[in-house]
């Protein structure tokens, strides 16, 4: 279920950076809040699987974790933990200044680029087992890291762009 969710999370707020970035160059109408609080919800539960996933996985009398998987386990964690910095930082300064104010243009751009920078490097950290989870062939890690690394430098490209204009 948790990587279901993660998944989910994650293409939505890819797609989410990417109409932010549009957003500065073409006149769209704004998302009802509700959907974007609802991928945040979503997000948090991703946080709460992942801690029970982790205790488990760290507490496994069967199949201990390898020191190589404990590194990887504080990898996610660190990336996640620097997503989730930049979020707040990013959501603050929309409830500080408004969406579209012409304050955020250069310091929202700037949270905006470094929260799908962070999110495209957690998600490229956690491919392989993500895929796992998922079901699916772990040779497609490279198509999703690959996949990811693509929308992420188009959003941030559309954001700094917006920003511009």
């Amino acid at each position: 279920m948790n990587a279901v969710v993660a998944a989910v999370v994650a293409v939505f707020f890819l797609v989410h950076a990417l109409l932010g970035g549009l957003e500065g160059v073409l006149p769209l109408p704004p998302a009802p809040s509700w959907i974007i609080w609802g991928a945040a919800a979503l997000a948090a539960f991703h946080v709460a699987a992942s801690v029970l996933t982790s205790y488990q996985q760290l507490n496994d009398l069967e199949r201990p974790p390898s020191a190589r998987k404990k590194r990887h386990l504080a990898l996610k964690w660190a990336t996640g933990g620097f997503v989730l910095i930049a979020a707040s930082l990013h959501v603050g300064l929309i409830g500080a200044y408004g969406p579209g104010a012409a304050q955020v243009a250069v310091s929202g751009a700037v949270a905006a680029v470094a929260l799908v920078a962070l999110l495209a490097v957690h998600v490229c950290v956690g491919a392989k087992s993500l895929l796992v989870d998922l079901g699916l062939d772990k040779g497609r890690m490279g198509s999703v890291r690959a996949a990811t690394i693509a929308l992420a430098a188009l959003a941030a490209v559309l954001v700094v762009v917006g920003a511009v204009v």
